[in-house]
């Protein structure tokens, strides 16, 4: 590494970069993605000028061997050859890259990377990558040929949230890859060339390979009018995010049983339809689910709202489902071996079938023994695990994570059984409640969505319903009750998963 004054000057700036992309954040670590290619040896470079300025901050760099080329390990030996030769922290990490038919490779290792790279990370870490202006370019021109609006367009930001409380900071962002051989050769760095890079097979190298260059020599600065295009989109999708983030909040809720998230559809039915289809992603968001693809979401949309008010609508997509019922939207990832699971095709799908006709006797009658003890120690259910406590040993109030409900000790005195799919014409009489109904009423009384009926553990004492656990309890259950002072009470509860 060269030490003239020219090249001293050239890592003050790039110093000087990297402390301007921090501003804002304290990390007590920076973590570098240290590949060996031209940019990142760069990064490496420079960090070795920054941690002697800022002694107090720990500087790593971690090389991923992905084990993909006959060269990874030469290229390992390069890294930590050249992390001793900066006096910077080392470490490599091999991992195993996802290959098949159906999928990408890049995508694969990507992820593999990452994972790894997230490993050195704690609350308030950082990861520095090497990526700078034409990378910038590549990410907005790939979400252009996917047909994504301003958020996939804002591409690459400087600063980035990551998960855990950790950042990701990309200083170089505004600089172009000629900018970049410049300070390497200034510096007078050796880097690795990874020949996978040659391979137009890949997305990001046919552009880098035969557009980006044909781009370039039309429109010279093409690279730094881009990067502004996706500032600007991003400035535009930040402002959208607080706008649908303000209408969505009062909107969902969780649902009492699965705890799933649910958004109220009337507000949503009486905006536009592109404000429609803006409340439905970012519902999507919140619940941690993938976004559907714009044709599934206009199809779901027309669903949704065009079916009548007493239809049950089930869509999915991929392994998302999304159900409507009495106004609320339920949104869940899909289980193969959820008790409520429903079959389907991997296709967006509708069904629409009146709520009344979707019952729990869609599903055959299963029964359980059980005893107070087994119950005692907790009964894993569907819906959460069931529980038998004693009075004294219950939660004041009830949360969002469990429910629970006191009964006398006479009304458990007897053979106990936990029973899934009762009929809907079976008989009860929840406890406030005048009279009896049958069960396919009260589910609706009692806002219980079809598809979760099947999983509600009903509690029986000598084949009479004690509580239907989550929902209520048997009036005769309370019946039970000797009215003395010294009888015994005990708590069921179900704690939520």
């Amino acid at each position: 590494m060269q030490t003239s004054p020219a090249a001293v000057a050239t890592l003050d700036s790039l110093v000087l970069l990297i402390e301007a992309a921090l501003a804002g954040l304290t990390p007590s670590k920076l973590v570098l993605g240290y590949s060996g290619g031209l940019d990142s040896e760069l990064m490496a470079c420079a960090l070795s000028h920054y941690a002697k300025k800022h002694p107090g901050t720990q500087c790593l760099l971690v090389h991923v061997h992905h084990g993909l080329s006959p060269n990874a390990d030469t290229w390992a030996r390069h890294c930590e050859h050249r992390a001793a030769r900066y006096e910077l922290e080392f470490v490599l990490e091999k991992v195993r890259v996802k290959q098949g038919a159906r999928l990408s490779l890049e995508a694969e290792a990507r992820s593999a990377r990452y994972a790894a790279l997230m490993a050195h990370l704690a609350e308030g870490d950082v990861l520095l990558t090497a990526h700078h202006q034409d990378d910038q370019l590549e990410t907005v021109l790939l979400a252009l040929a996917r047909g994504l609006g301003p958020k996939g367009l804002a591409a690459m930001g400087q600063q980035q949230s990551l998960d855990d409380g950790a950042f990701q900071v990309r200083p170089f962002l505004g600089l172009s890859r000629e900018y970049l051989e410049d300070a390497a050769s200034a510096l007078d760095l050796s880097h690795i060339e990874d020949e996978s890079n040659q391979d137009t097979r890949f997305d990001r190298n046919f552009l880098r390979a035969e557009i980006i260059p044909r781009l370039k020599s039309r429109w010279g600065a093409i690279g730094a009018t881009a990067s502004r295009s996706a500032e600007l989109c991003a400035q535009t999708q930040m402002l959208l995010d607080d706008e649908v983030s303000e209408r969505l909040t009062p909107l969902i809720s969780r649902c009492p049983l699965s705890h799933a998230f649910r958004l109220a559809l009337g507000p949503v039915a009486a905006s536009s339809r592109a404000w429609q289809a803006q409340l439905v992603r970012g519902f999507l968001e919140v619940a941690g689910l993938p976004p559907p693809s714009k044709i599934q979401l206009d199809e779901a949309l027309s669903q949704l709202f065009a079916a009548k008010a007493d239809a049950a609508v089930s869509l999915r997509f991929g392994r998302t489902r999304l159900r409507r019922y009495q106004g609320w939207l339920y949104a869940e990832t899909e289980s193969d071996n959820a008790s409520h699971s429903l079959s389907g095709s991997t296709k967006t799908s509708a069904t629409k079938t009146s709520a009344t006709q979707t019952s729990a006797t869609q599903t055959p009658f299963r029964q359980t023994p059980v005893t107070q003890q087994m119950l005692a120690e907790g009964i894993a259910t569907p819906l959460g695990k069931l529980q038998l406590l004693p009075t004294d040993a219950e939660n004041e109030g009830q949360d969002a994570h469990y429910w629970q409900a006191r009964v006398p000790l006479g009304a458990l005195i007897g053979d106990l059984t936990l029973v899934y799919g009762l009929p809907g014409s079976t008989k009860a009489w929840p406890v406030g409640r005048g009279k009896q109904r049958e069960l396919k009423k009260l589910w609706q009384e009692f806002d219980v969505p079809p598809w979760l009926r099947i999983s509600i553990p009903m509690l029986c004492c000598d084949e009479a319903l004690v509580a239907a656990a989550g929902v209520w309890v048997e009036k005769t259950a309370l019946e039970k009750s000797s009215q003395q002072e010294s009888e015994d009470w005990l708590t069921i509860r179900l704690l939520r998963i």
